[in-house]
């Protein structure tokens, strides 16, 4: 039998900046097609890339059995340090996903700033370090934000990414590498042979992994709050959670405070007269208290029946 508990959907104090901004991007930003698919890309890779880790977790702990085998009969075929190897690789290709999508969405917002561009990550860091970006108009949205992403990407170009873009490089378009562990330090290094002077060796594969994966995530948050601190205060329906197989909405508008309590009730005007359909969190809702009027459900729920298929679900 299904849960009857109320599923939670609105829960902004536990959002990501990246997150906050999928809910509520719009004016004065030009909501477009690669704008939407951008920051989708991000967050989706950034969520698979969490779900990775656990698997790395789990299966880090297996790494033993290759010793034990290799001493009990003399050889190993190391199936357990290869496959690390290859779900590092993957991690390393998430992250650049990640990176990717962000490509995206600085193209849409900036594809006015002479040297922007959607066909290369490599580019979109070099061209920061290189100082060739053109200049911002005044009067372009988003113009504040665009000098301190120059010098975070040249930062970063300087730092990280070089060794993120070689590794993906590398293991996208080659063999699987290769990792081994210490016995008794118990730390994982990571070798990429290719017999030339793209040689890759990181000593320490899984504190590498955490630190690109900081500086990745570090980048994106900046990012997106700049970006969600520049959207205009307009409401807008949200997900509120759905219980009982209903779904419960409010009206709210992208704030620095935005949190739990924010919005106006958009359901309370059809749960208060269904016995047993109350809202379970009407208690705690600062929205419970301020309702949307009936005038205004009906208009939102007259234009929603009009609306496309496809455009009524996104705005769920």
């Amino acid at each position: 039998m299904l849960s009857t508990g109320f599923i939670v959907h609105f829960a902004p104090e536990t959002w990501s900046f990246g997150y906050r901004f999928n809910k509520f991007m719009g004016p004065p930003f030009h909501v477009d097609s690669a704008l939407c698919a951008g920051v989708a890309s991000v967050l989706a890779h950034q969520d698979k890339y969490s779900l990775l880790v656990d698997i790395a977790n789990a299966f880090r702990s297996t790494l033993d059995e290759d010793e034990t085998e290799l001493e009990e009969t003399g050889y190993t075929a190391a199936r357990r340090t290869r496959s690390f190897a290859a779900l590092s690789e993957t991690m390393v290709a998430e992250q650049y996903a990640m990176l990717d999508g962000f490509r995206k969405v600085v193209h849409s917002i900036f594809r006015r700033v002479p040297g922007t561009q959607d066909s290369s990550t490599q580019k979109l860091f070099k061209r920061a370090a290189d100082a060739t970006y053109g200049a911002v108009p005044a009067s372009h949205v988003g113009a504040h934000i665009f000098p301190e992403l120059n010098a975070r990407l040249a930062a970063a170009q300087a730092d990280w990414f070089p060794l993120l873009c070689q590794v993906r490089t590398l293991t996208t378009h080659g063999r699987t590498g290769n990792c081994y562990r210490d016995r008794d330090t118990g730390r994982i290094s990571y070798r990429y042979r290719t017999g030339a002077e793209k040689d890759v060796h990181i000593e320490d594969i899984v504190a590498w992994l955490n630190d690109t994966f900081g500086s990745v995530c570090g980048l994106m948050e900046w990012f997106f709050e700049q970006c969600f601190d520049t959207l205009e205060a307009v409401e807008r329906p949200v997900l509120c959670g759905i219980y009982n197989e209903r779904i419960y909405e409010r009206f709210v508008a992208a704030t620095a405070t935005l949190s739990a309590d924010d919005g106006r009730c958009l359901s309370r005007g059809w749960f208060d007269t269904e016995p047993g359909c109350e809202c379970p969190k009407r208690g705690a809702c600062g929205a419970y208290n301020r309702p949307v009027p009936k005038e205004e459900r009906e208009v939102h729920y007259a234009e929603k029946k009009r609306m496309p298929a496809d455009v009524a679900v996104q705005e769920l």
